[in-house]
C-alpha cells in the first residue's frame, strides 16, 4: 500500500509523505502512539488523524492512545502553569473510544485509568480521582488491526 493522506488542512502537513520519504513502509505492521495529543484536537481533527493511521497501517499494526476528560481541576492546573495550557483543550474524539477505534477498523482495548493505577498499586493522579470532586476521567486505549 503506498503512503496515504487525505485531502484537507488539518493536522497541516502531509507527514504521511514524509514519513514515506524517511523510509516508512506502510505495508510493514506498525506500532504507533497518540499520547498527549487528542485532547488538543477538534473531533474532526482527531477522525482525520486516525483516518491516516489507518490508511498508513498494515494489517497487525498496533496502536496506543491516552485521552482526557476536561474538569475544572485539570483547567485549575493548566491555568497555573500557563494560558495556552487552558486554550490548547479541543476534546478530541466526539465519541467513547471504543467506538471511535472500532469505526476505523481496530480492535479495541479501553481502560479507565483509575484500573490500571489501582491494579498497579499506584494512586490515580488527582485531576482523575473519582474520588474527588471536579474531576474528569482518563483512559489509555490499544487498538489492533486485524492480520
Amino acid at each position: 500500500m503506498p503512503c496515504s493522506t487525505s485531502s484537507g488542512s488539518i493536522l497541516r502537513e502531509n507527514w504521511p509523505t514524509a514519513l514515506c520519504a524517511a523510509g516508512f513502509d506502510p505495508n510493514l505492521p506498525t506500532a504507533w502512539l497518540m499520547e498527549g495529543i487528542l485532547y488538543a484536537l477538534t473531533s474532526h481533527a482527531a477522525d482525520l488523524l486516525l483516518e491516516r493511521v489507518t490508511a498508513n497501517s498494515a494489517p497487525g499494526s498496533t496502536l496506543a492512545l491516552d485521552h482526557q476528560e476536561d474538569s475544572k481541576l485539570l483547567r485549575g492546573a493548566r491555568a497555573a502553569l500557563s494560558k495556552e495550557l487552558v486554550d490548547i483543550w479541543h476534546g478530541g474524539p466526539s465519541e467513547d473510544l471504543n467506538s471511535w477505534l472500532a469505526r476505523y477498523g481496530w480492535q479495541p482495548e479501553v481502560h479507565a485509568l483509575e484500573e490500571v493505577t489501582t491494579a498497579h498499586g499506584r494512586p490515580v493522579p488527582p485531576p482523575f480521582d473519582p474520588q474527588r470532586p471536579d474531576t474528569g476521567r482518563s483512559w489509555l486505549a490499544i487498538g489492533r488491526l486485524p492480520s
